[in-house]
């Protein structure tokens, strides 16, 4: 589908959650009655949604980087003789002999043999870069966590919270440990676009073939997953789910 290559139609971003429960505090839509006014998302857009996934969660004690860094030999004796290369002037400088000595003729090498002499004046492994985990605050962000209960990309709560997903919308969850919609204490979803989700784990919605599954936290009832099956016409599926005061209706339009 072309807007899916499109660039605009991206949100990228890492959103995690402070706490360690399974409250829902991080979403990038949150439609709340609990005020007692009624609110109301109409979603027109066709997005593609990269929330975060587990590969962003700190776990403390681990590598957080490992950065290749050039270390010079100092002196060493390679077969042009005894050579000493401090910084990379030098090293640059053997290198250029080793080429000059073979164009001459003075040395014949085979490709690896040349490249071992090269790294005789050098030492190009990967450094474990790790983190200071006791200067880390305990409330910093780098701390918070991204998973399925405490992050969402529609995060709807209250019995007149209503989320409306227009008949043209297609909005898709990519490789994120997140919930796409999360409906909370009566909130209502009405869907007659596409939603769908896919390459994330089983922290989070994953896609299988020919079906969608939607992971959705409701109050009083936890679905794990909504399942919307691949039928001959699409267009005619229809699911409505009233559990603990909370009404789903879908109406799904193709799915991708």
């Amino acid at each position: 589908m072309g807007w899916t290559n499109d660039t605009a139609n991206l949100f990228n971003a890492i959103f995690k959650s402070s706490n360690t429960s399974s409250e829902n505090k991080a979403s990038v839509f949150k439609v709340t009655s609990e005020s007692g006014d009624k609110a109301e998302l109409n979603y027109h857009s066709k997005t593609i949604a990269q929330l975060g996934n587990s590969k962003n969660n700190y776990s403390g004690g681990g590598v957080v980087a490992s950065p290749v860094v050039d270390e010079f030999a100092g002196e060493f004796t390679s077969k042009l003789g005894q050579q000493s290369v401090n910084n990379v002037e030098e090293f640059k400088a053997y290198n250029a002999a080793l080429i000059a000595a073979l164009e001459s003729g003075e040395l014949k090498m085979t490709s690896e043999e040349y490249r071992a002499e090269l790294n005789l004046a050098r030492t190009n492994t990967s450094i474990p870069i790790y983190a200071d985990d006791d200067a880390i605050a305990s409330d910093d962000a780098v701390r918070g966590t991204v998973n399925r209960d405490t992050v969402s990309y529609i995060h709807g709560t209250g019995k007149d919270a209503i989320i409306n997903i227009d008949k043209d919308a297609n909005l898709q969850l990519w490789w994120s440990d997140a919930s796409l919609i999360n409906l909370e204490n009566g909130a209502t979803l009405i869907n007659d676009g596409t939603l769908g989700t896919a390459y994330n784990t089983l922290r989070g919605p994953m896609s299988l073939p020919f079906a969608v599954v939607l992971y959705l936290r409701i109050t009083g009832l936890l679905m794990r997953a909504l399942t919307l099956k691949w039928l001959k016409n699409p267009r005619r599926a229809h699911r409505q789910s009233q559990q603990a005061s909370t009404r789903l209706s879908w109406r799904t339009g193709p799915l991708l």
